[in-house]
């Protein structure tokens, strides 16, 4: 799932997998970064770390402004994940057939992004995305 770092709203699903089979970097190999422009980045933790990914932001170790930055805005979006644990149907084993999980978790992140888009994400991130002069 991907949120957007102005917004706080969710911009990108993709799925589903099955839970410990794929890691993050696969998924977002087999998705995320086609969606994006050949000027875009993503913000990403450590587990995206890959010579070949030139697509992800991840920490890299010093403790100054940006990387504050950027850990809030990722820190926001574990709090989105974390919504997504309150529906059972996410939290505990799935027992309907696997087809219909996509069509569950679509249906979740829907609930999920309406109620963004009416009381807010659950907080604002202060974002200079502003790389031109880096």
């Amino acid at each position: 799932m991907g949120v957007c770092i102005q917004t706080g709203w969710i911009v990108w699903t993709h799925g589903p997998w099955p839970a410990g089979y794929w890691t993050d970097l696969a998924i977002s190999r087999s998705g995320l970064n086609q969606m994006l422009e050949s000027d875009e980045k993503f913000l990403a933790d450590g587990g995206y770390r890959d010579r070949t990914n030139g697509w992800a932001e991840t920490p890299n170790g010093y403790n100054n402004e940006d990387q504050k930055m950027k850990q809030r805005a990722r820190a926001r979006h574990e709090c989105i994940n974390g919504l997504f644990t309150k529906f059972g149907a996410l939290r505990e084993e799935f027992h309907h057939h696997r087809t219909k999980h996509g069509l569950v978790f679509g249906a979740i992140a829907n609930v999920i992004q309406a109620h963004i888009e009416l009381f807010g994400p659950p907080f604002h991130v202060e974002y200079d995305d502003n790389y031109c002069d880096r």
